[in-house]
């Protein structure tokens, strides 16, 4: 019998009786909640150890699968493995759901800001402040003390700084913006509407202090308050100032013949299009930019391409009368005629010395003509003089001033700022090129390739 008792004695010891043992739960799963202060969340770890790697928070009232239970540690399912939380943390009692529907408050402390506490007494643990006309979504409104949603979770304000009285706001800062309606008036509302009062409006690139911009509208300062315009005419990109210099002259459309020079409203490509002014039309030109010229049009400022507006060259084409001319000029049947120039009391008379004056044409004429003795056929230019200038249409053929500074040698010398006209057919060929120089008239004619007319000598 001792035998036996000794050996019974020796296996308990060997076993570790009188030892204080591990204690880990069952293998069998659990379903717990997270809970913990309002506002805090529970952290997740790799191991058992408050010094392990966080693997991430889990929020108050979250559902967890615990796996196992161990020294304060709680083994739990978390993302597609496993984590570690403080056991202490976890709750078998369901958490009761948050209320359903709020009310909206606003904070009214005016200059401090508003304490927010763990439960409500003023000796409560602080959770943090709300700054006064913040808005508050209240849970449940009491006599002394509000439940209120704070961050993820709840707390307590003192009831007595709640109002529901929206409070008006003063912006202290506001953002700077610019006009953009491409030369016409912003209205400005009383309120965010198309429908509300008209307080007034704001001219196109005008500046404006916006308090609050808005998807559709925007607040801004307005005279003495406040007003709203629509949000889309508004831009931070500060408008690029047009500087325009006065103008002197007198200046033509030049469009072309295809087409018209459109007038707007304010200069830019996408300001109101108000008129078209056809080729070679006078314009009243009152100031130029880079690249717009300002005009009166119909009695009001408008504004037209630059690039489509030319200026008269200022130029006589009347011969010198106290100077002879001889020219050469091609017959019809291909032979030369030597003809003379001489003056009469203000009349240019053309022919030959033996053949006699026959010929005649005033000495006045804006723009120098010279006609072919025999058949009276003759160069002329009805238009302004300008680059550009056009005379006729596409489809019975026109005449085009190509050039109005060429220079040109002719058997009677150079000549410079000579004015350069084309002839085209209707197909768009050109037939015909004549050269005017400034106090000589034409001095050169070219058709199908050949010359037929040319100034030969000047005494």
């Amino acid at each position: 019998m001792r035998r036996t008792i000794m050996i019974g004695a020796t296996l308990m010891l060997a076993i570790g009786i009188g030892q204080t043992p591990t204690i880990e739960a069952s293998a069998a799963t659990q379903i717990k909640y997270v809970s913990i202060t309002n506002g805090s969340n529970l952290n997740v770890r790799k191991s058992a150890s408050t010094k392990a790697t966080t693997l991430g928070k889990l929020q108050n009232n979250t559902k967890v699968t615990v796996i196992s239970t161990k020294n304060g540690w709680s083994k739990i399912k978390y993302k597609k493995g496993y984590g570690y939380v403080a056991s202490s943390y976890l709750t078998s009692k369901k958490p009761t759901l948050k209320p359903s529907s709020t009310v909206t408050y606003y904070v009214s402390t005016p200059g401090i800001d508003l304490n927010v506490r763990k439960s409500p007494s003023s000796q409560s643990q602080k959770l943090g402040t709300i700054k006064n006309k913040s808005k508050i979504d209240v849970v449940s409104y009491g006599k002394e003390w509000s439940k209120i949603r704070y961050k993820t979770g709840y707390a307590y304000v003192a009831t007595m700084y709640l109002t529901k009285n929206k409070p008006a706001l003063q912006p202290s800062t506001t953002t700077v913006y610019y006009v953009k309606t491409n030369g016409v008036a912003l209205n400005v509302r009383k309120s965010a509407s198309s429908t509300s009062t008209k307080l007034g409006s704001l001219k196109d690139q005008t500046k404006v202090d916006v308090v609050s911009y808005g998807k559709e509208w925007s607040k801004i300062r307005y005279q003495s308050g406040y007003g709203y315009v629509a949000s889309s005419y508004l831009t931070k990109q500060k408008p690029v100032s047009e500087s325009f210099q006065q103008m002197t002259g007198t200046y033509y459309a030049n469009p072309g013949l295809t087409t018209n020079l459109n007038v707007r409203t304010a200069p830019s490509t996408t300001a109101k299009k108000i008129g078209e002014i056809k080729q070679n039309t006078k314009l009243h030109v009152l100031a130029q930019s880079d690249a717009w010229a300002k005009i009166n049009y119909n009695g009001k400022t408008a504004y037209v391409s630059k690039d489509y507006v030319s200026k008269e060259v200022k130029t006589n084409f009347l011969r010198n009368q106290n100077r002879s001319y001889e020219v050469y000029d091609v017959e019809e049947n291909g032979t030369i005629e030597t003809i003379y120039q001489k003056q009469e009391k203000g009349i240019v008379k053309w022919g030959n010395v033996n053949r006699g004056f026959t010929h005649t044409e005033t000495a006045t004429s804006k723009s120098y003509t010279f006609f072919n003795y025999h058949t009276g056929y003759g160069f002329a230019i009805n238009t302004p003089i300008f680059k550009g200038a056009t005379s006729g249409s596409l489809t019975k053929g026109y005449s085009k001033i190509t050039s109005v500074s060429y220079t040109m040698t002719v058997k009677a010398g150079t000549f410079k700022q000579v004015v350069v006209q084309k002839f085209y057919n209707s197909k768009g060929t050109n037939t015909k090129i004549v050269y005017y120089a400034p106090n000589a008239g034409v001095i050169k004619a070219v058709e199908n390739g050949h010359t037929t007319f040319e100034l030969v000598d000047v005494d």
